[in-house]
């Protein structure tokens, strides 16, 4: 313990103590719950804290890791660390206030020195040290009326239909999970694709690509370009150069946990404007607003680096990352990217029974990325 005089030349932060129950499946308590946590609003950067970037694996390194070991037959270990934000060690000279009922009656006006980091402090995700837990994101939703204006500017009830249909997806689709298989090879292969000017509020286009390692599919993405495109050949150049920034990052992880690749990525387009920019030189007046984009694309496929070819759209996987989709496209895309709806075990079996590995649905790529 410190001084209170101490304390107030560094920082001192008032707690609050936390109090949950912990239910069964069944709805009976299994215990109760009480979390100290620190009020760290109080806290300013610069001052009282300097860095809270905290590392945190990259999901896609999660599923190469789980390819190679379901191929090679790994022996796959979970690990979870509990009450891991109580690990770290601050760097920080930071005091707490004497927690209620544990308040020593001889020195009731001293106050605490932590040592290690707790539950409110900005630092404390930084300060947890090398444990690193991965986090899941949920993905965000925007739905649009028909004319393009926001839910939450002036909600109607069509707007409240559009949420009860993303609601419904989501529950129809809450036992669907990505399946990996044995792979023969770890050869890249992805699908890149754009949807141009496709939103209604500034018309940006929405790009789209997965990316299999093998049969496997390990990455995706669905983002809005940063930047209005003038033509779809543009759009479709800005999202082949985005899946190849993510190839070149997964060549650079497959070096590093030494796995060979025998051949140059093969990136599928369903733009031919695009694929014949990527192998033509000398298109410079249609290429200038997209230069850096273009050098990037093709200083890779001089090297030998990468392959871009042309796929019919109805054969483009990653068409289901830049628009909707009807329900039987949309499902048939689903089954080629691996999401199979059967419900997944670690165990390997249900009440004694083994379940497949892999779901009855043709999962195989189009013919064209065989």
């Amino acid at each position: 313990m410190g001084s209170r005089s101490k304390a107030i030349s560094s920082t001192a932060y008032w707690l609050q103590m936390g109090v949950s129950t912990q239910t069964e499946s069944d709805g009976s308590i299994n215990r109760f719950k009480a979390r100290l946590v620190a009020k760290g609003f109080h806290q300013q950067e610069g001052l009282d804290f300097f860095e809270t970037f905290s590392p945190v694996v990259k999901q896609t390194t999660i599923r190469v890791l789980l390819s190679l070991a379901i191929t090679y037959k790994w022996h796959i270990t979970q690990l979870d660390i509990k009450n891991v934000f109580l690990h770290g060690e601050l760097r920080e000279e930071v005091y707490m206030s004497q927690p209620l009922g544990f308040i020593n009656p001889a020195y009731p006006e001293y106050v605490c020195r932590l040592k290690r980091s707790l539950y409110g402090l900005k630092q404390s995700p930084r300060a947890r040290g090398s444990p690193s837990v991965s986090h899941d994101h949920t993905p965000g939703y925007s739905v649009h009326s028909e004319s393009g204006m926001p839910i939450s500017a002036v909600p109607t009830d069509v707007h409240w239909a559009a949420v009860k249909r993303i609601f419904r997806y989501i529950k129809g689709t809450i036992s669907h999970g990505l399946v990996f298989c044995p792979t023969d090879s770890f050869d890249i292969h992805a699908f890149s694709d754009a949807d141009w000017a496709g939103n209604p509020d500034d018309r940006r286009s929405t790009t789209g690509y997965s990316v299999f390692l093998g049969g496997n599919l390990v990455s995706w993405s669905s983002r809005k370009q940063p930047t209005v495109s003038r033509s779809s050949a543009e759009a479709e150049y800005r999202a082949l150069a985005s899946t190849m920034s993510e190839i070149s990052w997964l060549l650079q992880l497959m070096q590093e946990v030494h796995v060979r690749i025998s051949q140059a990525p093969m990136v599928w387009c369903d733009n031919i404007s695009a694929t014949f920019i990527a192998a033509n030189p000398v298109f410079h007046a249609r290429t200038k607003h997209i230069e850096l984009d273009y050098y990037f694309v093709r200083e890779r496929i001089a090297k030998g680096a990468l392959q871009v070819k042309y796929i019919p759209t109805m054969d483009q996987v990653s068409d289901i990352f830049t628009k909707g989709l009807s329900r039987t496209s949309h499902s048939r895309l689903s089954v080629k990217l691996s999401v199979s709806p059967r419900p997944l075990s670690l165990r390997g079996n249900v009440n004694g029974r083994e379940l497949p590995m892999i779901a009855d649905q043709d999962r195989s790529l189009p013919r064209q990325a065989r």
